[in-house]
């Protein structure tokens, strides 16, 4: 598994060990901090630390996300520029540390789960998220050969994982964490038709497409559009 990590040198010049930064904005020293959260195990901690911690995970959500930076998908759902989502994680997570966890190609996709963690606190977010593989427009059974730049497809898939856990620690919350639950009647009038294809093409499939539906929670649309791939690949002429 690949890990990236953010360390701080363990001694400054002269042999001392340096001292966390506090936040200048609420005044939380991100060493006290660290104090504390290693010591959670303990039966108990005060109520004074307990709220000294929650002011320092919830910070990200103080923010709004500046409306220039909200851009909008084809779907329809708002979405937030890569790199103002990763300014803002590393102001909040000056050390932290993303592992890869999972990599895997399916249905004309790459899916991708890494987690972030947050080394101050020791708290740790997953993320999860694909990219279609693009290929010649016309390519009529599109094989290796025909793909355009696995590059820019693997980056992309990476780079929506990383935005995913970084929005789970409540980066651009006012943005990510304002979505609906449940299916538009819409998405719900599509599902009924698509999982109807799938059904002729394999009764198996539709069944998996089925459970899948019924657990995902969210990006309904998006869902869909991966089964809609293996639809088209398969539909019998």
């Amino acid at each position: 598994m690949a890990e990236v990590t953010n360390k701080a040198k363990s001694t400054t010049p002269d042999g001392e060990r340096p001292t966390l930064p506090i936040d200048n904005q609420k005044g939380i020293n991100t060493g006290a901090i660290a104090s504390i959260s290693t010591g959670l195990h303990s039966p108990m901690i005060s109520d004074a630390e307990q709220r000294r911690l929650f002011d320092y995970i919830s910070r990200p959500k103080d923010v709004k996300t500046p409306a220039e930076k909200v851009k909008k998908r084809p779907d329809g759902f708002d979405y937030v520029e890569g790199t103002w989502m990763d300014y803002q994680a590393k102001q909040f997570m000056p050390l932290y540390k993303y592992k890869l966890l999972h990599t895997s190609f399916e249905h004309g996709w790459i899916n991708i789960i890494v987690s972030l963690t947050d080394k101050i606190t020791g708290n740790v977010e997953l993320g999860a998220d694909s990219a279609r593989i693009m290929v010649r427009k016309d390519a009529d059974s599109p094989s290796f050969r025909d793909i355009i730049d696995m590059g820019n497809n693997l980056k992309s898939a990476l780079s929506k994982a990383i935005k995913n856990a970084q929005s789970r620690f409540g980066v651009s919350a006012d943005v990510y964490q304002k979505r609906e639950s449940e299916p538009t009647t819409d998405e719900r009038a599509r599902f009924e038709q698509l999982i109807a294809q799938v059904h002729t093409i394999s009764p198996t499939r539709a069944q998996m497409f089925k459970e899948q539906w019924a657990g995902l929670g969210t990006d309904w649309s998006e869902f869909m559009d991966k089964w809609q791939v293996y639809v088209d690949r398969n539909k019998k002429d």
